[in-house]
């Protein structure tokens, strides 16, 4: 059975649902939120744990800046997928606000065209999804990023690796 882990995160970004197969084959990166030791144990369960299904969801809750970065890596995700993980590292790795023009920057040197990606950002599908995105964590109690969904169990806030294993474990034990 697949255990199904759902990180709704700050610009890493699918439009797939649970369930979807394009989800099986998403992004493997992390929103801002987590510290690089929880990224490292998250990398660890997935690289250890061969049947777990990671799933990403945009939920930009931080800033204007945060909606426009969400909105262009969902534009990169349905552009390229190929590019995407360059694209979303870089906004990953920046700090301080990033401008519409910046963001339209790292696109470009990740190796998509800034127009594109600008022209994508505005497509209503991007912005539909951003909505329900926030839907689904208003009615699962999650405020912040990021939230974790393992089962049938909302653990809003950060996790740690321990925790993490024991949860799949008691849902295995009950499935």
């Amino acid at each position: 059975m697949k255990s199904l882990v759902v990180l709704l995160a700050l610009a890493a970004a699918t439009l797939a649902l649970p369930g979807d197969a394009a989800a099986q084959s998403g992004p493997r990166s992390f929103p801002d939120g987590l510290t690089d030791r929880q990224k490292e144990e998250v990398r660890e369960l997935l690289r250890t744990d061969g049947d777990i299904r990671w799933v990403f969801k945009e939920l930009p809750i931080l800033s204007r800046e945060s909606r426009i970065a969400a909105r262009a890596a969902l534009a990169a995700w349905n552009l390229d997928r190929d590019k995407y993980m360059d694209f979303h590292t870089a906004l990953m790795e920046s700090r301080g606000g990033l401008s519409e023009r910046d963001i339209l920057r790292m696109a470009g040197n990740a190796g998509l065209d800034p127009e594109a990606i600008k022209a994508g950002s505005n497509d209503p599908a991007v912005e539909q999804a951003l909505q329900r995105n926030s839907r689904l964590a208003e009615r699962l109690g999650i405020r912040g990023t990021p939230g974790f969904i393992i089962g049938d169990q909302v653990v809003p806030g950060a996790i740690d690796l321990r925790t993490m294993r024991q949860m799949i474990k008691e849902l295995r034990e009950r499935s």
